[in-house]
């Protein structure tokens, strides 16, 4: 583009519904800034797109067939970092205000989350806030989850507790003690705890706190992991990784950790082993 105009914003949307994509299309493509690239059906087809369209911002769907967009954030952002490029900007989309898979994929390198049934103008502004760099959240969410970013980069870091304050929360995942980052594909030698401590000072007061090694294997909770996060932690955390049965969730409350104030279950309550009405019911009893 000439006469000092910048070059378009290029937006490639991930998302198995025809009818949500044909409306994003048409949104995108209504803006002077905007550049639509592409549209895939499913993750798979997000992850070749990403590769050939070279887009700057990818908003990418949770749930879809083939590959979800856990999985294809990831890869796109790993394919990006091993070819030498830039890595596009990933926003989420989702039905939830911040639920399991979308804290996941932020985890996995997405910048941001925004409900699927926010406001246009939401949606654009959400496309122009990451591609300037800064992190997005969804409107009205009370939470904004940082991953990998909040170690790496400090004034990202800095400029997310600027913008949003106690509703910036840090995904610290774990392995052996150990963090883990991108996705937890690189696994570093800073213990968890140590890396707590800097987050805290540079005002980080909210955590996620995963134990990878019982991430999705329904063993039992990291109660050792968790009474060591809870005894550093200054503010409040949320625990999750290898809850399979109520008794779980008794013995994380029998801690009596008070800044631990919730629990990420995924597994068991798809695979029927207890229902979100049951664990309620119990932690209103015990608690």
């Amino acid at each position: 583009m000439t006469g000092g105009e910048s070059t378009p914003i290029r937006v490639l949307l991930v998302d198995d519904q025809a009818l949500f994509r044909a409306g994003v299309r048409m949104l995108v493509s209504s803006q002077a800034d905007l550049d639509f690239v592409g549209e895939a059906a499913n993750g798979q087809e997000g992850v070749e797109l990403a590769r050939t369209a070279a887009p700057d911002v990818v908003l990418m769907d949770i749930r879809m067939p083939v590959m979800d967009g856990i999985a294809a954030t990831g890869t796109i952002i790993a394919d990006a970092e091993r070819e030498g490029r830039t890595p596009p900007r990933i926003v989420v989309l989702t039905t939830f205000d911040l639920d399991e898979a979308a804290a996941r994929a932020i985890r996995a390198g997405a910048s941001g989350f925004v409900l699927k049934d926010a406001e246009p103008e939401f949606l654009l502004a959400a496309v122009r806030t990451v591609h300037a760099g800064s992190a997005v959240i969804a409107a009205g969410a009370t939470r904004v989850i940082l991953g990998t970013a909040a170690f790496r980069d400090i004034d990202f870091l800095d400029a997310a507790l600027a913008a949003h304050g106690d509703r910036v929360v840090v995904s610290v995942d774990a392995r052996g003690g150990l963090l883990a980052a991108a996705g937890w594909v690189e696994q570093t030698q800073v213990p968890v705890t140590d890396a707590i401590i800097r987050l805290n000072q540079r005002g980080v007061r909210r955590f996620v706190y995963s134990s990878i090694d019982r991430d999705g294997m329904l063993t039992g909770p990291d109660l050792d992991g968790a009474r060591e996060v809870a005894g550093v932690v200054q503010g409040t955390f949320t625990y999750s990784g290898g809850i399979a049965e109520l008794a779980d969730l008794e013995e994380l409350a029998k801690l009596r950790q008070v800044n631990l104030t919730g629990v990420i279950v995924g597994k068991a309550i798809y695979e029927g082993k207890f229902g979100v009405g049951d664990a309620q019911a119990l932690l209103d009893r015990i608690v």
